[in-house]
C-alpha cells in the first residue's frame, strides 16, 4: 500500500512539473525559429542562393547584449546548439537540419535583429 502511494505521490508531482514548463513561441516566418518576446517585424526576403531566409526585427530600448544574450539562452531551451559566438554582434545556432545566424546592431536605444536561416 505505502508503494502505491509513492507511486501516486511521485507521478502526480511529475505531472505537475511538467505541466509547469515554459512555451516556446515560433516566429509567424519560420515556424522552427524560436521568437524572440516584443519584437516588430520590419522586413523579410526570400530564400537567397545559399538557400537563406531573412527577416529582420526591431526590439525597442535595449542594447545589443542584452539581446544576444538573452535570445541565445532562448534558443538554448529550446534544444539549439551554438555554433559560432561573436557575440554581441552575431551567433549561429544550430537544430537538427536547420542553421540560424543571428546579427544585432544597435539604432539609438533599439536593436535590430537580422535572422538568416535555412
Amino acid at each position: 500500500m505505502k508503494k502505491l502511494l509513492l507511486l501516486i505521490i511521485t507521478t502526480t508531482l511529475f505531472l505537475s512539473l511538467i505541466s509547469c514548463g515554459k512555451i516556446t513561441e515560433y516566429t509567424k516566418e519560420f515556424s522552427y525559429i524560436p521568437s524572440y518576446p516584443g519584437t516588430t517585424l520590419k522586413s523579410t526576403e526570400p530564400a537567397n542562393e545559399q538557400g537563406f531566409s531573412k527577416a529582420i526585427y526591431l526590439v525597442k530600448d535595449t542594447t545589443i547584449s542584452e539581446v544576444a544574450d538573452n535570445y541565445e539562452r532562448i534558443f538554448h531551451d529550446d534544444g539549439w546548439k551554438t555554433t559560432d559566438n561573436q557575440k554581441p554582434t552575431v551567433f549561429t545556432v544550430e537544430k537538427e537540419k536547420h542553421i540560424a545566424v543571428i546579427a544585432l546592431s544597435q539604432i539609438d536605444k533599439d536593436t535590430n535583429l537580422f535572422i538568416y536561416t535555412k
